[in-house]
């Protein structure tokens, strides 16, 4: 299955919200995104004030219950990277969040220390994690440890995410925070991804995440954002504990 993206014979872009089979074979499949900026003009991407009032309520609430639910394991955590890998304990990396501010996001690191340096300073590793959508195919990351590679399966990985959260850099769902280089993906769209803030969790987070490559990601994100309500976000919690339990596109 494929979303085409193409123009109108106006040259103007037009929505089709629905996925559209090219008729391609396996791995062939053409994928673009189109939009109707008549339907964006009626419709406004701003998510209604109450809403965004109910929602940040939701945040902080679930929030610090996920914090006390977590607390102990994430220090076990914590204490397991010190004693086997050393200091840091956490992975930092800037994002980028809502109306485009960058943000520092939090992880249990799962990588060497010199990961980051390792990955742009071979040229040929890096023309692998770009190729690949902004991540290695599984189990072919050499910089993984492999304490790290249990703590992805598992999503553990996440929990200091739950802080980005409390510092209302993220919500508990919306689209997942991408690096700067991802945005051209979602062009030209990007004001739309970034009305919002990413998520701890969210539609693509919960519905195959790695597997799950661009412009696809692209697609499912956005409709999160000009659809996403109160219900949607309770369906997406709940697909995301079967993802985390089955570890499905979790590495």
């Amino acid at each position: 299955m494929a979303l085409t993206v193409g123009e109108t014979q106006s040259g103007a872009n037009s929505l089709d919200p629905s996925w559209r089979s090219e008729g391609e074979g396996p791995g062939e499949s053409a994928v673009h995104l189109v939009v109707d900026h008549g339907q964006r003009d009626r419709d406004s991407i701003e998510p209604d004030r109450v809403w965004r009032i109910a929602k940040s309520i939701f945040d902080i609430e679930v929030g610090l219950i996920l914090l006390f639910c977590t607390c102990l394991i994430g220090m076990a955590i914590a204490l397991l990277i010190l004693v086997t890998e050393g200091r840091p304990i956490f992975f930092r990396q800037e994002r980028i969040g809502l109306n485009g501010r960058p943000f520092r996001i939090f992880k249990f690191r799962t990588m060497k220390k010199d990961a980051e340096e390792c990955l742009l300073h071979d040229p040929d590793l890096y023309a692998r994690y770009v190729a690949n959508n902004f991540k290695f195919a599984e189990d072919d990351d050499p910089r993984v440890t492999r304490i790290g590679r249990f703590l992805r399966r598992t999503s553990l990985d996440e929990l200091p995410q739950i802080l980005n959260v409390l510092k209302r850099d993220m919500s508990i769902v919306g689209p997942r925070p991408v690096v700067a280089e991802e945005l051209a993906h979602y062009e030209p769209f990007v004001r739309e991804l970034v009305s919002i803030r990413p998520g701890l969790t969210g539609y693509w987070q919960a519905n195959g995440r790695s597997t799950v490559n661009y412009p696809h990601r692209a697609i499912m994100e956005l409709d999160y954002v000009r659809t996403g309500d109160g219900v949607t976000d309770f369906e997406i919690l709940l697909k995301t504990i079967g993802a985390v339990l089955s570890s499905r596109g979790a590495w």
